[in-house]
């Protein structure tokens, strides 16, 4: 039996973060283009003072280049992408995502298919910046997604130096062993003084 990812899609909800990142976009633009009858997505974005969030979706990400194919191929593209988005306000650095309780009630009560995109791509960020946003940011969308009662699906998009020294620069997907035990490297690391991790 084939996989069928569009009837997979169909009335499902959606969590995803990262749609103001390059990534992020792409997977939304992806969603609506190939996914047209998913039920909602939670769009999570970080707030901006004084604009409001759905206007922060409608300017930073529905309007921009990405979205040129998609709009183009559904009548009425904004209209209609506004009656799928429910945009909430979040960040990763932020206790239990920054989201406000009842967000995060109406997440944990509808949300089927969590899709993490949110990280800092910038590599000269001190390196308790990087692990702040996108480990322990991680961590905080796997407690989220522990908390759903309907979820089906967890997915994690991370950076480009995971696994890269691996032999032969194939990498498979399967989970690979870590020759350490990260959850001690990354308190010993968070616990030294900036100058020294630099």
């Amino acid at each position: 039996m084939s996989l069928q990812i569009k009837e997979y899609y169909a009335g499902k909800n959606i969590f995803l973060s990262g749609c103001t990142g390059f990534l992020g976009k792409v997977v939304l633009e992806k969603l609506f283009r190939s996914c047209p009858n998913l039920n909602k997505i939670y769009v999570m974005v970080r707030p901006k003072r004084n604009m409001p969030i759905m206007d922060r979706v409608k300017k930073e990400i529905l309007s921009t280049y990405c979205f040129s194919v998609v709009s183009k191929e559904i009548p009425n593209f904004l209209e209609w992408a506004e009656s799928k988005i429910i945009p909430v306000a979040g960040d990763l650095v932020m206790d239990k995502l920054g989201l406000s309780p009842s967000d995060r009630d109406q997440i944990t009560a509808n949300c089927h298919i969590m899709i993490n995109c949110a990280a800092s791509v910038n590599f000269d960020d001190p390196l308790q910046d990087a692990l702040r946003i996108n480990y322990f940011g991680c961590m905080k969308m796997l407690d989220l997604a522990h908390e759903c009662k309907q979820l089906q699906v967890f997915t994690h998009v991370s950076t480009c130096y995971v696994n890269c020294n691996r032999p032969g620069g194939n990498v498979e997907e399967v989970i690979y062993d870590l020759d350490m035990n990260v959850e001690e490297t990354v308190t010993r690391l968070m616990a030294m003084n900036p100058q020294e991790v630099e």
